[in-house]
């Protein structure tokens, strides 16, 4: 039998055990119910997502990073039905590729979307924002529908292919390389 023990002071965190090489974080929900988790200590994380953001750094044209939001709920599969939908509309203008992750929310329901983006020197940010309302269900373009879009050039020194990258090691998230 595998040894049980605590790792954190948080009440939700109950127990971790090392089971077949790989670490089980086992807590309780707000409702009670035991739920189990794949858990990696820090230092075995970094280097799970090292080789990811690696490969998404190695891209040296990307243009954009975007987090997508929405005012209604997203599940997993409709907030990958987004991006592919978004990807389409920014692809007719031209050359584009797109990583994107889908996350869950951390303190609502919901998925919301993280991406790196290459897309043709045409589409500025206004058209980069006005593509997504389109395709997000707000094609009048009204402040009351308005849909959150965080649109930042690219910067290869701040780590966004990391930051996106880590995603692929989660269990509740999508993830995809939409385009050439």
């Amino acid at each position: 039998m595998a040894k049980v023990k605590e790792i954190s002071n948080n009440p939700f965190y109950v127990t971790a055990s090392r089971l077949a090489g790989s670490y089980i974080k086992v807590f309780e929900d707000e409702n009670g119910k035991t739920v189990f988790e794949n858990y990696l200590p820090p230092t075995e994380l970094k280097k799970e997502l090292q080789p990811y953001g690696e490969w998404l750094s190695a891209y040296q044209d990307w243009t954009h990073f975007v987090t997508l939001t929405t005012r209604y709920e997203l599940t997993l599969r409709s907030a990958r039905r987004l991006a592919e939908r978004y990807f389409k509309e920014l692809a007719r203008a031209g050359d584009c590729r797109m990583f994107f992750a889908c996350e869950p929310f951390d303190l609502k329901e919901g998925f919301h979307l993280h991406a790196l983006m290459k897309v043709s020197d045409m589409l500025n940010t206004k058209n980069l924002a006005i593509a997504y309302q389109g395709v997000s269900n707000n094609k009048k373009l009204t402040k009351k529908n308005w849909n959150r879009i965080s649109l930042e050039r690219y910067d290869k020194t701040r780590g966004a292919g990391y930051y996106v990258g880590k995603y692929i090691t989660k269990q509740l998230s999508d993830y995809d390389m939409l385009g050439k």
